[in-house]
């Protein structure tokens, strides 16, 4: 397990007072790194190897523990207006990214042009507090 995992698993194992554990602004920049792979798609919570399913618990921790740590703020988006604890993507050009309008992704998802006029997206979504699944979703 890479020093990054383990930080988050101590962060998780202490999440009732993760002030114990480490200062918030550490256990912040540590969360935020993690998510920060996830958002470049250099880690998944959730991957195929051998034909098995993975997944990296750590991963999903760190996304629960960023809820957390994360307060409500207000995300305005043209007319749009979201009230949230994560912000979302911005520079869809650069990443040659199609976005019709109300569509929106949030920070830590990652978003990939596969093939000709395939577009592959991972988004992390939290469906209870105790369980983050990673979709993948395409589009023709």
């Amino acid at each position: 397990m890479s020093d990054l995992a383990e930080q988050i698993t101590r962060l998780w194992d202490g999440r009732d007072d993760l002030a114990a554990v480490m200062s918030p602004p550490e256990a912040r920049a540590v969360v935020h790194e993690a998510i920060e792979l996830l958002d470049r798609g250099e880690a998944r919570v959730a991957e195929v190897v051998d034909g098995e399913v993975v997944v990296h618990e750590w991963l999903k921790q760190a996304i629960l523990l960023l809820f957390r740590l994360e307060g409500l703020s207000v995300i305005e988006a043209g007319p749009f207006e979201y009230h949230d604890k994560l912000p979302l993507k911005h520079d869809y050009a650069a990443a040659r990214v199609r976005v019709v309008p109300g569509g929106s992704a949030r920070w830590g998802s990652w978003m990939v042009l596969r093939g000709k006029g395939f577009l592959g997206f991972w988004l992390t979504k939290t469906f209870t507090f105790y369980s983050v699944n990673e979709i993948l979703l395409t589009f023709l």
